[in-house]
């Protein structure tokens, strides 16, 4: 007979960074798609139709249909481009080898395409594990007494294992948001965690 013991996990969200124009992440729908005075035919494939990258906005894609001459709309609750040199191009949150950064060579791990940027350390460090990055302003942090792990990047989740004794550090790089959540194995003997913040460009604003 076998014996099955169930750990119960604790998750925690400690908060979303809300960094220049990042907002709170609503889940995205699959995309609204409308084909014009076609509407009880049924949704079309947006794989077989041809993009018309020229119409893009920040929120949609454009498709034709180059067999009925039709046009689809595909809309989404979230930015799905950003603009560079004047063109919209696709979100990328994948998690990927970069040059480092000059003032820190542990920074070399970041987002693929956005309009910002996110650096995160190969190793977690209290002083600096995550850097953002948007124009001018600059928001970098570490979590004060965390252990040194390595962190483990998958798609768009970067993941510091064992961060503390109990916990791991998880961050998720989403189309506007950073979102970052500390995962219990166990109850956490306190409930408050400090973090050591640096900061440029940008004004910190006390809770009112």
């Amino acid at each position: 007979m076998v014996n099955k013991r169930k750990i119960n996990r604790f998750k925690f969200i400690a908060w979303t960074l809300v960094f220049a124009l990042f907002v709170s992440i609503i889940t995205p729908l699959q995309g609204s798609v409308a084909v014009a005075e076609k509407n009880s035919e049924p949704i079309k494939n947006i794989k077989e139709l041809k993009e018309l990258d020229d119409l893009r906005t920040e929120n949609s894609k454009t498709y034709l249909d180059t067999k009925t001459r039709e046009y689809v709309l595909e809309e989404y609750t979230e930015p799905v481009h950003f603009e560079e040199d004047e063109k919209w191009e696709n979100i990328n949150n994948d998690i990927v080898s970069e040059k480092a950064e000059l003032d820190d060579t542990d920074l070399s791990l970041g987002n693929k395409a956005n309009k910002y940027k996110v650096k995160f350390s190969k190793k977690s460090k209290e002083n600096r594990t995550i850097r953002l990055k948007m124009k001018d302003k600059l928001l970098e942090f570490g979590l004060v007494g965390a252990n040194k792990v390595k962190g483990v990047a998958e798609k768009n989740r970067m993941t510091y294992p064992g961060v503390l004794s109990n916990a791991d550090l998880i961050f998720y790089v989403d189309n506007n948001a950073i979102k970052e959540e500390l995962v219990f194995s166990s109850t956490p003997e306190k409930n408050e965690f400090t973090y050591e913040f640096n900061m440029k460009n940008l004004q910190q604003k006390g809770d009112e």
